[in-house]
């Protein structure tokens, strides 16, 4: 998800528009607002963002709930990320994750935010980490074909691409919803 494209907290204030809304500590890099907006994306609700300056994942998850006007809410900290919606304000938070900084991770929760929102099943971490990792003897061995490429010309270079292309392809089989 492109900068421009996330939408910042005080623009969805005067647009009054549905969104789920992120409020990431004063510590977490903007980027990690992009991983779960894409999440949100992928899953076809919105979601705009802003910063507090200091909290924890689910204080920060349940402020954000009271924000939104769809009443889900998410909050990280640097170390810990949480989902909540506003009737369970009371209540500890409905998904909490350790992120651990990863990409993946934050997708995940932007995913399964909006599929609160859509009441639909969550999806499973694990299962989702899984399907989505590139597996490490695939990458040690495109990061082995890469390092050729300068010596062995324009064919290797083209087969290279093919695997890629034949490696995302089965990829995306696995995918929910497949080709």
């Amino acid at each position: 998800m492109s900068k421009a494209r996330l939408m910042e907290l005080k623009d969805i204030e005067e647009q009054n528009r549905p969104v789920i809304v992120l409020l990431l500590s004063e510590g977490c890099p903007e980027e990690w607002a992009g991983h779960v907006g894409a999440g949100c994306e992928e899953e076809g609700v919105p979601m705009a963002w802003g910063r507090m300056p200091k909290g924890r994942a689910s204080s920060l998850a349940k402020e954000a709930a009271v924000l939104s006007r769809l009443e889900v809410g998410i909050g990280i900290d640097e170390k810990e990320s949480a989902v909540t919606v506003f009737s369970l304000a009371e209540h500890p938070p409905y998904v909490t994750a350790f992120h651990g900084k990863d990409p993946l991770v934050l997708r995940w929760l932007g995913h399964n935010a909006s599929r609160l929102v859509k009441r639909e099943p969550l999806l499973d971490k694990e299962e989702f980490l899984k399907k989505r990792r590139v597996p490490n003897d695939f990458s040690r061995k495109l990061q082995s074909a890469a390092m050729k490429l300068p010596e062995t010309g324009e064919g290797a270079y083209e087969e290279l691409v093919n695997k890629i292309v034949a490696y995302v392809m089965e990829e995306l089989k696995n995918v929910r919803g497949g080709l």
